[in-house]
């Protein structure tokens, strides 16, 4: 599959942008719960099933502790449950706690499906002419942990080759830990001086510099970043006008199904799993083909 990895960077970057930032500024538990859904599927489109269902209990715990924590710390809301050195623990705040943490968690899940459709050479692609230091900056940041942990376990692979590794002791163990992060590190310092050195002497950023990519925007591009920016318009402009509004402080608001709602619903469904069924029909598409042979 990985349908969404074959448009052009600027209809894959578009469509992700508008799904996390409209999950990272709802409050409503419907539509966080919807992103969420959908971020999981699209993740089983782009990882191996057990490395969504490791990454899915993990998501589960972090929204547990996160649930359990906030109505420890915050203790607004005026339904009381039952109270904790004289402090209150409110409905509110609990599910205030459950609603930030599936909001997190969501928000993880497709960052963690960017990185695989977006790759560095396209977001710089996108960026280099408008701002090309910030590009390579954030394109840097967003490669930087996936990358650290390859280098990680090859360094322990060569650690253990080299015989570095016999210890079973605890304080061995730390002092192997110590050794490897210390390696890591200056690699990484290396490998960033080497990058910005090589960078400057091609001429990154400098004005008149041309570039070049293999990306060439097509019809079926075209059509896809149309209709994000048409959906997402509209569910923008639905909360704008209060539907869908939800808070929960000092008291919760009531969830309603009046028209207006239901369309905000169906639209955000539609947004969100744009991605996840274009990733199906590619598949159908596929499996059609090669049953054709």
């Amino acid at each position: 599959m990985r349908k969404l990895y074959n448009y052009h960077p600027l209809s894959t970057f578009v469509y992700f942008f508008c799904t996390i930032c409209l999950t990272m500024f709802t409050f409503n538990p419907i539509i966080i719960g919807i992103s969420l859904l959908g971020a999981i599927c699209l993740s089983f489109a782009y990882f191996p099933a057990k490395t969504v269902i490791k990454r899915l209990v993990t998501g589960l715990l972090t929204i547990a502790i996160l649930t359990l924590i906030n109505p420890l710390i915050v203790h607004r809301g005026v339904t009381e449950l039952l109270f904790i050195n004289g402090k209150p623990i409110t409905l509110e705040a609990l599910l205030y706690g459950l609603n930030a943490s599936v909001m997190l968690v969501s928000i993880v899940c497709w960052f963690a499906v960017y990185n695989e459709a977006m790759s560095s050479d396209k977001f710089i692609y996108l960026f280099k002419k408008t701002m090309p230091k910030i590009a390579l900056m954030i394109s840097s940041i967003l490669a930087f942990i996936p990358k650290l942990k390859r280098q990680y376990q090859d360094i322990e692979a060569g650690q253990i080759a080299l015989g570095y590794e016999n210890g079973n002791g605890f304080v061995d163990k730390i002092k192997s830990g110590i050794r490897r992060t210390q390696i890591l590190f200056t690699s990484a310092i290396e490998n960033s001086v080497e990058t910005g050195q090589s960078m400057e002497a091609r001429g990154y950023g400098q004005k008149g510099k041309s570039g070049f990519g293999f990306f060439r925007f097509k019809l079926g591009d075209g059509t896809f970043l149309a209709w994000t920016i048409i959906v997402f318009t509209a569910i923008i402009t639905l909360l704008g006008l209060g539907i869908g509004r939800f808070s929960f402080y000092p008291t919760l608001t009531t969830l309603t199904a009046s028209a207006k709602d239901i369309a905000l619903y169906v639209l955000c469904f539609l947004g969100l799993f744009t991605g996840i069924t274009m990733e199906i029909k590619e598949e159908i598409l596929w499996q059609t083909y090669l049953s054709k042979i």
